[in-house]
């Protein structure tokens, strides 16, 4: 591979030391955006895909020109039910790690990388993380350390009462997942879409499900049914990680 068709070179080499192999190679071409006769591309992007050897979590790296990096974080997460748990770990991730467990180290980390900060979203059928940073330099230097939140979050007490659930002193549901879906699962739109896939996909189907949770089944939730589905999904053969810079 020539040093000028990838930003990843260095990156490249470092996962296979790191015991990443590759496993493939592309270059798409973008059409040029001067003219629609124009027969020559814009720019081509080459694509290469990593498997890790022990653990079999997926990378792969687009060159795209620019001063900065993104990387997309994909765990597939399926649900059976309204109780919002791929919802719980997309916001306790954050909370802190095995390897760094203070909260707030990971944003911390983020904001000495040149990051605009951290983000994250559920759907249905996947939990995307996302982070957009200076350098590729930096991007090696955060990604061991989101994914070191995602793949072993500390899943504490306190998290669990800050960011899912807990009744206060005065009588009043708290929770940052529980008041935000309380405060959207009434209104029209939420109640017509999970209407809507309810009647197209059936019960057996994940896109039946409000994958946020509903409030009735997030009262119901505990850390330990959170952990048991943070092992069963949030494994590292099924995640992938998307990095263009």
């Amino acid at each position: 591979m020539e040093p000028s068709t990838s930003h990843f070179h260095g990156q490249e080499i470092a996962l296979q030391v790191a015991g990443f192999s590759r496993t493939d190679a592309w270059s798409l071409d973008l059409p040029s955006s001067s003219s629609s006769n124009d027969p020559k591309p814009q720019q081509s992007i080459h694509v290469q895909s990593f498997r890790h050897d022990r653990t079999l979590l997926r990378c792969q790296f687009a060159s795209v020109p620019g001063p900065l990096c993104t990387a997309v974080i994909i765990v597939p997460t399926t649900v059976r039910d309204h109780s919002g748990l791929p919802h719980t770990l997309e916001h306790a991730c954050f909370m802190g790690s095995r390897t760094h467990p203070a909260r707030g180290f990971l944003d911390t980390a983020a904001l000495l990388s040149l990051s605009t900060g951290t983000n994250a979203w559920t759907d249905c059928d996947s939990t995307c993380y996302t982070i957009t940073l200076a350098g590729t330099h930096s991007l090696a230097f955060l990604l061991p350390v989101f994914l070191d939140h995602i793949l072993n979050p500390t899943l504490t007490p306190a998290s669990f009462t800050t960011e899912v659930y807990h009744v206060n002193g005065k009588g009043q549901e708290q929770g940052v997942v529980f008041c935000e879906m309380m405060a959207r699962q009434d209104s029209e739109s939420d109640v017509l879409d999970l209407a809507l896939r309810q009647a197209i996909y059936g019960p057996e189907s994940t896109y039946a499900y409000e994958c946020g949770g509903l409030t009735d089944h997030i009262r119901k939730l505990t850390m330990e049914k959170i952990k048991h589905y943070h092992a069963q999904e949030y494994r590292a053969d099924k995640i992938a990680v998307v990095a263009l810079g």
